[in-house]
């Protein structure tokens, strides 16, 4: 589903709820939160946004946004800091790992319009946004991990299953000693903890398993 898709729900949602923005009687000012390098991009979406909304509500009032330069990092927490006192924006984008200090600090409510995300987003991307059964966003983006391995090495039936590359591995060694390689990238890979118990317990991180360590 491409960016500009999900900010005309997001914004739609705000103006039908009549929630969002600051206002005169002549004017919704909408303000949005997102990473310099996607404004350009959505400033064309927004200006086509409010063309149609004017041709369908000619007689509203007329609608501005607001891009403001915001990591999708540091979003939620700056929204703690500012939402209160009434400086928050409008529409934010920020990343998954950050929705539950946003929902238990009541700085987020669920989404209008669960019914078409559910009808047009993976699964995936839908539980990252999920929390108690209720959807608190619109997925935008998602980034993989992508497996590259040495074909003189290993077979692509070597590859085929976590399983087989577990077998196969055991046959490779890699003298990494005084290296420069970064553990960040491999650390996934170094134990078979299931997170939370791959959904089942969220209040458990699992990192003190005896597989974790």
């Amino acid at each position: 589903m491409k960016r500009n898709s999900v900010f005309f729900i997001a914004a739609s949602a705000l103006l039908l709820a009549s929630c969002g923005g600051s206002s005169s009687e002549d004017v919704i000012i909408l303000k949005v939160w997102e990473d310099a390098n996607n404004h350009e991009m959505l400033r064309g979406v927004a200006d086509q946004f409010i063309a149609n909304y004017k041709n369908a509500y000619p007689e509203a009032a007329s609608i501005e946004i607001e891009f403001i330069e915001q990591t999708e990092g540091a979003a939620m927490d700056d929204l703690s800091l500012q939402g209160p006192s009434g400086n928050g924006p409008d529409v934010f984008a920020f990343v998954h790992d950050t929705l539950a200090s946003g929902v238990n600090n009541e700085l987020i409510s669920p989404v209008e319009f669960s019914d078409f995300v559910k009808e047009n987003f993976s699964e995936e991307s839908i539980n990252a946004f999920t929390f108690d059964d209720l959807l608190y966003a619109y997925p935008i983006t998602a980034e993989s991990q992508v497996l590259m391995y040495d074909n003189t090495k290993l077979t692509a039936e070597d590859v085929g299953s976590w399983e087989r590359i577990s077998e196969s591995g055991q046959s490779i060694v890699l003298d990494s000693a005084g290296s420069d390689s970064s553990a960040y990238y491999m650390f996934s890979f170094m134990n078979d903890v299931d997170l939370f118990g791959n959904g089942t317990e969220s209040n458990k991180l699992k990192l003190d398993t005896p597989q974790a360590v």
